[in-house]
């Protein structure tokens, strides 16, 4: 799974949690064993994120930059 990005205005109502969770039940009805995320935060909220089970396996850093 790539990168999911809500827009700041839409954060914090769940929509994140709705997607994560929808994509890891459809992985467990489908028989999919492994499920790759690519460029997560290290702070994410996502309460339905499966931690336990997640192996980290490389790290990103990301940059902002402001060209005020």
């Amino acid at each position: 799974m790539k990168t999911i990005g809500i827009l700041p205005d839409w954060q914090e109502k769940g929509i994140g949690n709705a997607l994560v969770y929808e994509v890891h039940k459809f992985a467990k009805n489908n028989n999919i064993e492994k499920v790759i995320y690519a460029l997560i935060r290290t702070d994410n909220k996502v309460k339905h994120f499966p931690k336990d089970d997640t192996i980290i396996f490389r790290k990103y850093a990301a940059f902002i930059y402001n060209l005020d």
